[in-house]
Order: C-alpha cells, then sequence, then structure tokens
C-alpha cells in the first residue's frame, strides 16, 4: 500500500501564516508513515511548483527558509531534501488508471482521492480547508449507469493532516504493518505470488468482477484488467514500476522484498509472472489461479 497526497489540499487562495511550521508538520506526518511500513508517498508530477497556499510551494518558498538546527540535528533544508529524493513518488494522473468511477470533494473530482478509496487507505493532507483538518473527508462516488446516468454515493475517506490522526487510523495502518513484516520475511512471490486468496475472492465479489466481465467490448476488457488488476497486486505486496511499465508498454509490478516481476495481460485478463531476468514464469487469472497453457512472453527489464 502507498499512501497519497490529498491533491485537493494545495489550495492556492489559503493564506499560510506560518510556512515553515507547516512544512515541518508535514515532514513529521511523513516520517511516521515509515514506522508503517509506508515507505513512498505518492505526489502529482507538479508538486514542486504547484501552490499548497497563496504565494507558497515548495519551490517558491521552502528553498528561500534559512536552514536552522532542530533538536534532531537535521535542518529543515536537508529533511525535505531526502524527502524529495527517497519517499516522493511522482505520477501523472493518467497513470491512476481508466474511468469506471470518480470521487469528488465538493464537485472537484480527484485520482488521488479515488486511489485512496479504492485501497481503503488514508491519504495525507495539507491543513488548507477546514475539511482536511479532521481524520476524515466526506466524499462522493459517481458511476455512469448505462444510460449515462450519474449514480452518486457518499463515501468517506480516511485523513492524515496532524500526528493524533495516527492513532485514529492505527487499526488499518496497524494491519498493513503486519501484512508487510509477513511478507518482507517470508514471502517467496517466484512460487507463491498470491497470498492473500481469501480478501482477494472478497474483493472480486462486492465489485462483481464475474458479472463486469460479461459483454465487454475490447477497450472495456483493457480497463477492467488495469484498474482490477492494480488493486490485487498491491493487495499481495506488489509495487508498480513505471520504468518497466513504460518500456513493456503494459502495467509491470516489482515484488516488494525481491527482484520478481508481475505484469498485467489485458488480452487475457491475468497477470503474467516473470523472474529477475524477464524470463516468462506462469500465469495467474485475478483468483490467484495458476492458469493451464500460459501464452506469455519475455519481459524487458534491462
Amino acid at each position: 500500500m502507498e499512501l497519497h497526497i490529498n491533491d485537493l489540499s494545495f489550495q492556492r487562495t489559503f493564506v499560510v501564516e506560518d510556512k515553515e511550521k507547516m512544512i515541518v508538520d508535514f515532514l513529521s506526518i511523513c516520517d511516521t508513515t515509515k514506522q508503517y511500513y509506508l515507505e513512498k508517498i505518492v505526489v502529482p508530477a507538479d508538486y514542486l511548483n504547484k501552490d499548497i497556499g497563496r504565494e507558497f510551494s515548495f519551490s517558491s518558498s521552502f528553498f528561500q527558509i534559512p536552514d536552522k538546527e532542530f533538536k534532531d540535528d537535521l535542518t529543515t533544508h536537508s529533511r525535505i531534501r531526502s524527502l524529495f529524493a527517497n519517499r516522493f513518488k511522482i505520477i501523472q494522473s493518467s497513470d491512476q488508471g481508466e474511468v469506471l468511477y470518480w470521487i469528488e470533494w465538493r464537485e472537484l473530482e480527484s485520482e488521488f482521492l479515488k486511489a485512496a478509496n479504492s485501497h481503503n487507505c488514508p491519504v495525507l493532507s495539507f491543513r488548507t480547508h477546514l475539511d482536511f483538518e479532521n481524520s476524515t473527508i466526506n466524499v462522493q462516488k459517481v458511476i455512469l449507469a448505462d444510460n449515462d446516468e450519474q449514480i452518486k454515493s457518499d463515501e468517506i475517506i480516511g485523513n492524515i493532516s496532524e500526528p493524533t490522526h495516527f492513532r485514529i487510523h492505527n487499526e488499518i495502518l496497524s494491519r498493513w504493518k503486519l501484512k508487510q513484516a509477513e511478507l518482507n520475511s517470508k514471502w517467496t512471490p517466484l512460487t507463491s505470488p498470491f497470498r492473500f486468496h481469501e480478501q482477494m475472492r472478497d474483493y472480486l465479489t462486492t465489485i462483481k468482477y464475474d458479472e463486469q466481465m460479461q459483454n465487454i467490448d475490447d477497450h472495456q476488457r483493457v480497463t477492467l484488467a488495469r484498474t482490477i488488476g492494480k488493486v490485487i497486486a498491491e493487495m499481495n505486496g506488489w509495487q508498480h514500476h513505471m520504468e518497466l511499465s513504460r518500456k513493456n508498454d503494459r502495467v509491470v509490478f516489482k515484488a516488494l522484498n525481491n527482484t520478481v516481476y508481475l505484469a498485467i495481460d489485458t488480452e487475457t485478463v491475468s497477470f503474467e509472472l516473470h523472474d529477475r531476468r524477464g524470463n516468462h514464469r506462469g500465469e495467474y487469472n485475478f483468483y490467484g489461479e495458476i492458469l493451464e497453457d500460459p501464452k506469455g512472453h519475455k519481459l524487458n527489464v534491462s
């Protein structure tokens, strides 16, 4: 699981009274996420120049703040540099998958809130709106029906914008931490690429996967394969690998604890397993069941 920045908490009209404090508080929250094995924080591609508040962005304001020593002997400058280099994962909105539904906050659509909703995990927010000061954010899920009618339902997304919110979301974050600890210590992805079969079945049943796969065209099949496959892969400890995805023109994941790869085959709506050299080592359906007579091909991992 990766935590996403709430991109809507970049509020260009919000007046930030204490810019350095906002940055330091944000750094502390990012540091705390490491306790739960949440190594990457997903941010928009333009996060450096995107206005967090009025006349305040990472690029225009932070780098003008003089270095100051803190009790941990790290400066704000060096900490934020480290965050940029090691913790942030930059994505374009289009990397999040094609539209099956969307999530709105105050009629503003967000792919980042959609990702949090899909994975049932909190987002990280700047405290730039009263709604983002709470431990949850009220949003609407919008589904486009067959007759092009929009069906809206109220949803709640967990939110972390101050340290006390970690206690509120501790249950789900702790479950993730235990799951990742188990994966990292015992998991052998080349022989057992999927370990959480019950959760996979529950998820596919909830979204009515088998029904969705009936009577669909090629475009719908590709959309479903990419969107649902990403959730299932990340559920089992696989992390999206953007560089290999671009090289192979398909969605590719890497095991968190090993150099083993998993790719989504949108033609057969299945997963292809590859070893560290990119050799094909098996094919699995979205329930984690191995398929007979797979027709896989080698993955470019160079």
